[in-house]
């Protein structure tokens, strides 16, 4: 995605555009690896040697806030993001950290959700190993 069309989407959900929300943005479309905050610091002061992590911070609240990321908290102890919006379910492992986008699909969320009950918005979260650390423990 362009600075350009980050701009349009910036402007149609009605935030202010600045060069530091644009680079946030991008780097949490770019790369989708639900990073924490400081994780998006660290890779764009290297580019932006003027940010600061409150920059970083106040830009995520602002892209959460008009809808454009969501926070996932998968871990008390840690807030993530993904640039993803939409509802959908996540998957960490617990040898590698990695996190990974799982769908929900409406099969899915009426066999869990109470009967006669409509599920509106969700966080699903499962812990587990991903498919390439069973496939390395295999190999040892």
């Amino acid at each position: 995605m362009t600075d350009k069309e980050i701009s349009a989407l910036f402007s149609k959900a009605g935030i202010r555009v600045t060069q530091q929300r644009i680079a946030v943005y991008s780097y949490l479309y770019q790369n989708r690896i639900h990073p924490t905050a400081e994780t998006v610091y660290t890779a764009l002061v290297k580019l932006h040697p003027s940010f600061s992590l409150t920059t970083v911070y106040n830009s995520l609240h602002v892209l959460e806030n008009a809808g454009l990321i969501r926070s996932l908290t998968i871990d008390s102890d840690e807030q993530r993001f993904d640039a993803n919006p939409f509802d959908h379910g996540h998957f960490k492992c617990i040898e590698c950290g990695k996190i990974y986008d799982i769908k929900c699909s409406a099969t899915f969320l009426s066999e869990v959700c109470p009967e006669g009950c409509v599920p509106q918005i969700y966080n699903v979260y499962i812990k587990g190993i991903c498919s390439n650390c069973v496939k390395a423990d295999a190999k040892k």
